[in-house]
């Protein structure tokens, strides 16, 4: 699901006072976004910006999302950015391997960031016997194979002109 605002400006306030690794992008506090950053380094602190808290956060890179995935499964731990908290877990993330962009997930992970092939099959995939298409693909992700409209997701050029809260449009098969 997405990760809102209030979730990685929580995730912020936990491990990355000084952010070393770069988890705070400044497009999180323009019109698109919804966190600031505000103190020195060293005693960065991240809030919200009214009410964009349950909008999904955008400016995330792929290793963003994997440190954040990491801070899930070490169980959300206050501390700098390390072993403990942002660079193993799910993922063992070391220089090298994000130079070479060999990481992996790790066995018995329990949060992780969808493969392309994974959030595919979850925006797309809906079995046949579970009223989905003949051939168990949607040609949109929104359950249907008519083109969507505003009210069912946000588009371009239907869309609202920004991010919607989520939990804004229905679920599809897998919730």
């Amino acid at each position: 699901t997405e990760v809102t605002n209030a979730q990685y400006a929580e995730f912020l306030n936990s491990v990355a006072w000084d952010d070393t690794n770069s988890l705070y992008n400044l497009g999180m506090g323009g019109s698109f976004g919804g966190i600031t950053r505000s103190g020195p380094i060293g005693a960065f602190s991240y809030s919200t910006v009214s009410g964009r808290e349950n909008h999904p956060v955008n400016f995330v890179s792929f290793w963003d999302a994997a440190r954040f995935a990491n801070w899930l499964h070490n169980g959300q731990p206050f501390g700098p950015q390390d072993n403990t908290t942002t660079e193993n877990g799910a993922y063992t993330l070391t220089p090298a391997g994000i130079a070479a962009n060999s990481v992996t997930r790790n066995a018995n992970w329990q949060w992780a960031v969808s493969s392309s092939d994974e959030w595919y099959k979850a925006a797309y995939h809906q079995p046949a016997s579970q009223g989905g298409d003949a051939d168990d693909y949607w040609l949109y992700p929104t359950s249907s194979n008519t083109a969507p409209t505003g009210g069912q997701a946000n588009y371009v050029p239907a869309g609202i002109g920004n991010t919607a809260a989520v939990g804004s449009y229905a679920a599809n098969y897998y919730g």
